[in-house]
């Protein structure tokens, strides 16, 4: 394959052309190489997609339970790091919540979301149960060995954030790291603040024992759990993160409406804010009306 390029010169008063050609048959097999290595990697990640989509829980396995919720969920990639997880235990009226925020977004934070969904799996399997502090105190020891954490020279620093909900008839347990609750009942909003290290990550295991907490649960509460990709996101128009100030107006806002109509104005209102700016991390945010 050859490429040809002609240019007009004057040579001894004569008005003509000079040409050169080059070989760039090489050149053409490595984009040809490049290009089917990109469309490999893009089905990979395309089917991983799908994997990643079976192991998240589906926003009908809770209607049953919470028949006026909404799920909001937005990874910056194809695959990302935040993920929810359903789990229904003994009877109709208990049920466990997980709302996971991965190390990372896109393949790194996929693989955390996958280690993390088997080692909870396992846990709830084994625990009779088991308080929501009790399940993290266990994964926060059993992803320092999945991730090779115990050795002091290890550099293995990742991790998740995550809150654990524990519902039982009128009552919320719940235990989390980083990853707070908020509850607005009459019109008054509540942070409910968690453990303030991660599942994993640089804190020594002695100094990450989880909290148990319970609220008593009334009718019309509304709570919501989210990630921090939702309050973290840049504004076109200032370049200044959305912050938990305005996300919590936000709420303050709209909590009474039903929550379709609440999903449809934070994915609207996200979308205005970011105009053409690129979305920095994995988005997540779940509402549940009692």
């Amino acid at each position: 394959i050859g490429l040809l390029s002609v240019v007009p010169i004057n040579y001894n008063g004569e008005e003509c052309y000079i040409g050169m050609t080059v070989d760039i048959t090489k050149q053409k097999e490595i984009e040809a190489k490049i290009k089917t290595i990109h469309k490999h990697t893009r089905e990979s990640i395309e089917y991983a997609s799908l994997i990643q989509g079976a192991i998240v829980s589906q926003e009908e396995e809770i209607k049953p339970f919470f028949k006026d919720s909404l799920v909001h969920w937005m990874p910056k990639d194809t695959v990302g790091g935040d993920i929810w997880l359903f789990n229904e235990l003994r009877h109709k009226d208990e049920c466990l919540l997980f709302f996971i925020d991965c190390t990372g977004h896109g393949v790194p934070g996929a693989f955390m979301s996958i280690i993390g969904n088997n080692l909870l799996s396992n846990i709830v399997a084994e625990k009779e149960n088991p308080k929501p502090a009790e399940i993290l105190n266990q994964l926060n020891i059993d992803i320092r060995i999945a991730l090779k954490q115990q050795s002091s020279d290890s550099g293995n620093f990742d991790g998740m954030d995550l809150i654990l909900c524990a519902l039982t008839e009128n009552t919320l347990e719940f235990s989390g790291a980083y990853r707070p609750l908020l509850l607005i009942r009459n019109g008054e909003l509540e942070e409910h603040r968690v453990n303030r290290f991660s599942i994993g990550g640089k804190t020594p295991l002695e100094k990450t024992i989880f909290t148990n907490h319970q609220i008593e649960i009334k009718k019309n509460d509304v709570i919501y759990l989210f990630s921090d990709g939702y309050p973290d996101q840049f504004g076109y128009k200032s370049n200044k993160k959305l912050m938990m100030g305005r996300f919590k107006k936000i709420l303050l806002e709209t909590h009474s409406a039903p929550m379709n109509e609440q999903k449809r104005y934070i994915e609207n209102y996200l979308i205005e804010w970011m105009g053409d700016l690129e979305q920095i991390d994995d988005i997540l945010v779940m509402g549940i009306r009692f």
